[in-house]
């Protein structure tokens, strides 16, 4: 039986055939980019590259899915490797053990990013970088979310937000798991719709967990 049988059933097997030959870079591997490597490596992609600097914390077990308590004070790229390559190890997993920011920006080259850095100092850079290659965003605090797809000729990630400096933080004003798992899982379909050719969403996405509200906004 096929790996992805149920999948192509969905997609077809072009697209599936898409999905196994693309390289995706995943910018933090916290609790939107763990949960984006593991979907995205369950699909099927080919090549994917996790970026992220930080530790396993005991608090991350909250809402960061791939990590356990056997993990905590390790680094988050190396336990996501060998967790994403025992779920397929047809993919082939890239850890990279670095902040993303202008000095090394070229570890993005890739066929498509997804920012799951959940603060702007390091988005921006991100976006400006990927005004020819598509960026998915992501960002998530307390119960509400957003998720906006960058492509070439576009606007971009700073220009919806205005360039504004990050207000909040989640260690501070908090965060459900429920809200990142939704929102990793919005970026990680908008990825497979733009790397199989689908159409894909345009406008920004916001969601409200507290209220149930989902709004697409014009940009």
């Amino acid at each position: 039986m096929d790996r992805y049988n149920r999948q192509i059933i969905t997609i077809g097997k072009k697209s599936q055939k898409k999905l196994e030959n693309s390289f995706v870079t995943i910018v933090g591997v916290g609790a939107l980019g763990s949960l984006c490597a593991d979907l995205l490596t369950r699909s099927g992609v080919g090549k994917i590259k996790i970026i992220d600097y930080d530790t396993v914390n005991l608090d991350n077990l909250q809402r960061q899915h791939i990590y356990t308590e056997k993990d905590v004070g390790k680094y988050k790229v190396k336990v996501a490797k060998k967790y994403l390559e025992k779920v397929n190890s047809e993919v082939e997993i890239i850890d990279i053990k670095d902040a993303i920011d202008e000095t090394n920006l070229d570890l993005l080259k890739s066929d498509l990013v997804l920012d799951c850095a959940d603060n702007f100092e390091a988005s921006y850079p991100v976006s400006d970088y990927c005004k020819k290659i598509p960026l998915v965003f992501g960002s998530a605090i307390r119960l509400e979310g957003y998720v906006f797809n960058q492509v070439p000729k576009g606007k971009t990630v700073r220009d919806i937000f205005n360039n504004a400096p990050t207000f909040e933080r989640c260690k501070v004003v908090g965060v459900l798991n429920t809200i990142t798992s939704l929102i990793a899982s919005v970026q990680a379909n908008e990825a497979i719709k733009i790397l199989t050719g689908e159409k894909f969403e345009k406008n920004l996405l916001r969601f409200n967990l507290a209220k149930n509200e989902f709004m697409k906004i014009k940009v």
